[in-house]
């Protein structure tokens, strides 16, 4: 709980920041996570299905639904 509360103060220190550079940098790096992000989900779109199917096969079959 203090590694939460103390990332909640890091953040909201770096939202009130206004120099601008802190900002631009961290969404730089929003952008590239989600830019990396899309090309995973498009290169492995296939194996996303197949790994869902399994994952609820599992579930019924554990579960008896």
């Amino acid at each position: 709980m203090k590694r939460i509360n103390s990332l909640k103060r890091k953040i909201y220190a770096l939202l009130r920041d206004r120099s601008g550079d802190q900002l631009v940098s961290m969404l730089v790096i929003i952008l590239i996570v989600i830019i990396v992000g899309g090309i995973a989900l498009s290169l492995f779109s296939d194996s996303f299905s197949e790994i869902w199917s399994s994952m609820v096969d599992k579930m019924k079959s554990t579960f008896s639904l």
